[in-house]
């Protein structure tokens, strides 16, 4: 093979065994450290960083977590206890990805949250992943505060059978689907503050939820997408701004 040819390949590939390298220490860390703070510059992975319990993960000011191309998974996986996710941004690559699920079948998102209660999530940025940006399932007692979801491939924020959690100054944004999704039994939170605009889809998409309530949000979308709701009860919705001006 010609050299001007072989000698990128072998730069590319010394590369993806660096990210490799580094997306491996990080976990190790994670398994064992209950504060785990990220190199303050690009983190490109292949794999998802798992979040257990009793667990900080923390970026800094320059922390942006990339999914290589055909990577095919989530970002980061928190599953447990009493853990917080703070100070970063998640690209997803979601051009360079072909499926909208990984190979344990978890849709392929900035941050999946399942099965766990007592979790922080503060001044995260998901933008550009092949599914939702920031997912939760089965979550409770949690808190989510100065989140944006942008330019996802789906929803900006989607909640499933998520119950007592508070939501703080969300930015859902300019996603092929909905700025904000909930269903299936999404019960008793509090969604204060923000703006969902320019979503393909909906503003929000409220299913099968109950006892929720609503404030001060700046809704701008046309007015045939701004809020779908359907087998709800008991949801409020207070001191909204709507623009359905195209």
């Amino acid at each position: 093979m010609n050299l001007c040819v072989l000698l990128p390949l072998i730069f590319m590939l010394a590369l993806m065994l660096n990210h490799d390298e580094l997306g491996d220490k990080i976990q190790r860390q994670l398994d064992h450290d209950s504060i785990v703070t990220l190199p303050d510059h690009y983190l490109f992975i292949r794999k998802p960083l798992r979040v257990g319990s009793n667990t900080i993960l923390r970026g800094q000011r320059h922390t942006v977590i990339c999914v290589e191309p055909e990577s095919n998974c989530p970002a980061v996986i928190v599953k447990g206890t009493n853990s917080f996710i703070e100070n970063l941004v998640v690209d997803g690559g979601a051009n360079s990805q072909s499926q909208q699920f990984s190979s344990e079948g978890l849709s392929n998102t900035g941050i999946l949250v399942m099965d766990s209660t007592d979790i922080q999530i503060k001044n995260v940025r998901c933008t550009k992943c092949r599914s939702g940006g920031l997912v939760l399932t089965g979550v409770t007692n949690s808190e989510v505060r100065d989140y944006i979801g942008e330019h996802n491939t789906w929803d900006g924020l989607a909640c499933y059978e998520t119950k007592g959690c508070y939501f703080y100054n969300l930015i859902l944004c300019d996603n092929t689907a909905a700025g904000l999704s909930v269903d299936n039994d999404f019960a008793n939170n509090v969604l204060y503050g923000g703006a969902i605009y320019g979503n393909t889809a909906w503003g929000i998409f409220i299913r099968k939820s109950a006892n929720n309530v609503f404030y001060y949000f700046s809704i701008k979308q046309p007015a045939t997408r701004i809020i779908f709701s359907e087998n709800c009860d008991h949801n409020e919705f207070n001191g909204l701004t709507i623009d359905d001006t195209k």
